[in-house]
């Protein structure tokens, strides 16, 4: 078989190739921002620089949304700047995420337990219809599989003397993902998987326009289509359906944004007990520019429990809500074309309800077709 029709070998490169590309572009920021303070340039950019992309289609949130593997099986709306993109023109963009989840609630029924990596790459495709109206297409690939991270973060967690224990007694680089209630086994992953995830169809408007006092606002509707299979945890197999909002104010070299929604789950699970509540989720996000190429960002994300919180026995996986700090910086290394990369982690009271560690790297670009 030839070795681009081999999804190990691929996403294996793949994978390098993010990190390396990470790595390299995170040090040339850092880099460039040091140049630019120390040739005393001032805040103002010239307009040479300015030409490279508007400050508008740089500032906004890290478009990542919660990673852990039961989660994802559901619709929710990536955080996107608040802006309508402008009439007739295409925006596509590649994104791509590297998680590592150890989740073990094993005690219990329903008994559900988390150990492996995930590679998702995302395809989206976004249109400016009117100059309120945005629409959206996106087709994500799902590979499951025992992962690189393992080691890299428990030499970390040692490091610092923080080591978990459920960690120190898994076996590195294993593939586990069970869901059991009463006997009926829900979820069964233990050996790579590989395929299309649940596709999606998303709409924005614009209804509220920037101003020096108001933000930007825009209503976000959106209905997932069941492509992904569930026995692979590639999705549910069923319809969703989400409503949000996107918020966003610019000042000068500064943006805040903030955003959320609510998704209504169609339920893939047999037992009653597990079907998913309406799933409520936000996002708050600061940026500052420090060159017309260059910015860098750090976002607050909150994930509802799918689950009611009230049941027993409490599976906090499945129950509880997480917290996340994202990190991420961005470069428009040419006219209309962006670069976003960075890291996503758990905080301490969610380390046994979300994914454990993400790396994050985004790829896009944007044209006007009439």
């Amino acid at each position: 078989m030839p070795v681009l029709c081999r999804p190990n070998w691929v996403f294996a490169r793949l994978r390098i190739w993010i990190g390396v590309t990470s790595g390299v572009l995170l040090v040339a920021a850092v880099c460039g921002a040091a140049e630019k303070k120390g040739s005393g340039l001032s805040n103002r950019m010239t307009f040479s620089q300015a030409e490279v992309m508007d400050p508008r289609e740089i500032l906004g949130p890290l478009p990542i949304r919660n990673l852990q593997p039961i989660h994802l099986l559901f619709f929710e709306f990536t955080p996107e700047r608040a802006y309508a993109l402008r009439k007739g023109r295409l925006q596509v963009r590649l994104d791509v995420t590297e998680t590592n989840t150890l989740l073990d609630d094993t005690g219990k029924d329903p008994f559900f337990k988390a150990d492996a990596e995930m590679t998702r790459v995302t395809g989206r495709f976004k249109y400016g219809l009117t100059r309120r109206l945005t629409l959206g297409l996106n087709v994500p690939v799902v590979y499951i599989h025992g992962g690189f991270l393992d080691e890299f973060i428990e030499a970390i967690e040692r490091s610092i003397d923080r080591l978990r224990g459920d960690r120190e007694a898994e076996t590195a680089n294993q593939i586990d993902i069970r869901l059991i209630d009463g006997g009926t086994t829900e979820i069964d992953v233990r050996e790579d998987t590989f395929g299309v995830g649940d596709v999606s169809l998303e709409g924005m408007f614009q209804f509220l326009r920037e101003t020096f006092w108001i933000p930007a606002v825009s209503l976000r509707l959106a209905v997932k289509f069941p492509t992904g299979e569930f026995n692979d945890l590639h999705g549910s197999g069923e319809f969703d359906g989400a409503a949000g909002l996107a918020i966003q104010k610019i000042w000068g070299r500064w943006s805040a944004s903030a955003g959320g929604g609510v998704t209504l789950p169609g339920n893939p699970f047999q037992s009653s007990r597990l079907k998913p509540d309406p799933i409520l989720y936000g996002h708050f996000s600061l940026e500052r520019l420090l060159s017309a190429e260059w910015s860098l960002g750090v976002q607050m994300k909150i994930v509802g429990g799918l689950t009611d919180l009230a049941a027993e026995p409490r599976v906090r996986p499945l129950s509880d809500r997480s917290v996340e700090i994202n990190l991420g910086a961005k470069w428009a290394f040419r006219k209309n074309w962006l670069a976003q990369f960075g890291i996503v982690q758990d905080i301490k009271d969610s380390a046994a309800v979300d994914a454990d560690f993400s790396l994050y790297f985004s790829l896009g670009s944007q044209f006007d077709l009439r």
